[in-house]
């Protein structure tokens, strides 16, 4: 119940206020609402102090903390990083608890452990035992010892000190990964530094006949017991989709994951850094420089685009087509560029200079009809109409929903801000 309904219930028994006259009553709903920005305040700082429950800026002031900021995409993600770093005995439960080190969830947590559960066993039955109405776990010991000193991992120069944190970073870097990986070093550090022989010796024949990177990661990965069997499935095809590929191919392939999950300002970033690389180069022929600066261009292109800057989209588009040879569906990505930033008449006459392109135009316009009627069709379109139709009926009504998918746009912006054939994002 909002604070304005609860002042008006506790004073409507006085009988001494018209309640619902312009002044008593406005001034009613100016202090509730007050107090339901106070609320919702008071609401967020609880979630926030919490590593189990932070969505947002608890967990980036925390992140603060630590010299090397984990790279995570989602906040689950980010906390269960986070919490491997706590002495590398902690790992984030997703039972809906509200504090890390509670008393019951650690012994639990270690009553199953003893009993001979691995560390995947044991959270699954946490997890499990979230909902049931005990006190649950948020706490659970994880796999091995964690390290005096760090293993730096090869190419990436992240230290890493227990297997948590080195599967957190296998798994987040896998785009990077290369044989370099596979060394003897890493073997040292899981048996002697982590306390775990029998790992290091299920891993051993791999290292010393160059056996598969995908072997090698997943069997870590499984051992660990950190990520469920899917996400180590995708790790397993990420390795192996970049196996044989170049630096330079597996530096876009990061950086494409980047956009796909909407990082955009990370991701232009790093394609800027790679065109700079790549003009550096001297060892790829220049047929397989060409095709892959055209694709970054293109990427880039796709991500102004999809922020709304389409002057800018429709240059990297351009670019992208003169350096790509010619390529149509990078011409037809230009039009749609221009074709969202200029006037109609304008775009017209920029239209006729390049008659050889009049079907690709035509094309595009039937795409937009077409894309045109299918966002009548989904919900967004759908709640924005009613939103509309509500204004007419009450300005209150639609200033409050309409803060609401404000507040959601912005959450998402701050997320965002902190995908195509193979080897490029999704068209516009």
């Amino acid at each position: 119940m909002k604070h304005a309904q609860c002042m008006r219930d506790l004073l409507r028994p006085l009988g001494i206020y018209r309640l619902d006259a312009p002044f008593n009553g406005g001034e009613l709903d100016v202090q509730g609402e007050e107090l339901d920005k106070v609320m919702a305040w008071l609401e967020e700082v609880q979630r926030e102090n919490s590593l189990t429950t932070a969505e947002d800026w608890g967990l980036e002031n925390i992140a603060r903390l630590f010299v090397r900021r984990p790279v995570a995409d989602q906040p689950r993600k980010l906390a269960a990083a986070l919490a491997a770093a706590y002495g590398g005995r902690v790992q984030v439960a997703d039972n809906h608890q509200i504090s890390v080190p509670q008393k019951n969830a650690v012994r639990d947590a270690l009553g199953l452990i003893r009993a001979g559960y691995t560390a995947a066993q044991a959270r699954e039955r946490l997890e499990e035992a979230g909902g049931s109405g005990r006190s649950g776990a948020a706490a659970m010991v994880c796999v091995g010892d964690y390290a005096r000193e760090p293993y730096v991992i090869p190419k990436l120069g992240v230290r890493v000190y227990c297997m948590e944190e080195l599967c957190y970073c296998l798994k987040e870097n896998a785009f990077l990964l290369d044989g370099s990986v596979m060394n003897e070093e890493l073997l040292a550090f899981i048996k002697k530094d982590c306390g775990l022989p029998e790992l290091s010796q299920v891993l051993h024949p791999l290292v010393r006949q160059q056996g598969a990177l995908s072997d090698f990661v997943c069997r870590i990965l499984i051992g660990v017991g950190l990520y469920d069997p899917e996400t180590v499935s995708r790790v397993e095809e990420t390795l192996k989709a970049g196996s044989g590929l170049s630096d330079y191919e597996k530096h876009k392939l990061q950086t494409d994951h980047l956009a796909e999950q909407k990082r955009y300002e990370e991701a232009l970033k790093s394609y800027d850094r790679l065109l700079e690389r790549i003009r550096e180069n001297q060892e790829m022929e220049v047929p397989a420089l060409q095709a892959l600066t055209a694709d970054i261009l293109h990427n880039k292109g796709v991500i102004h685009a999809r922020q709304m800057l389409y002057g800018q989209a429709a240059e990297c588009f351009f670019q992208a087509w003169k350096t790509g040879g010619g390529q149509q569906d990078y011409f037809a990505d230009y039009l749609a560029a221009r074709r969202m930033q200029l006037p109609e008449r304008d775009y017209v006459a920029l239209a006729a200079e390049s008659p050889e392109q009049y079907q690709a135009s035509l094309e595009l316009e039937r795409m937009l009809e077409a894309t045109e009627q299918a966002w009548r069709e989904t919900p967004e379109y759908k709640r924005l109409a009613r939103l509309r139709a509500v204004r007419v009926g009450g300005e209150a009504v639609y200033c409050e929903e309409a803060d609401r998918i404000l507040q959601t746009l912005k959450n998402d912006y701050r997320r965002r801000t902190g995908a195509r054939k193979r080897g490029s994002i999704e068209n516009i």
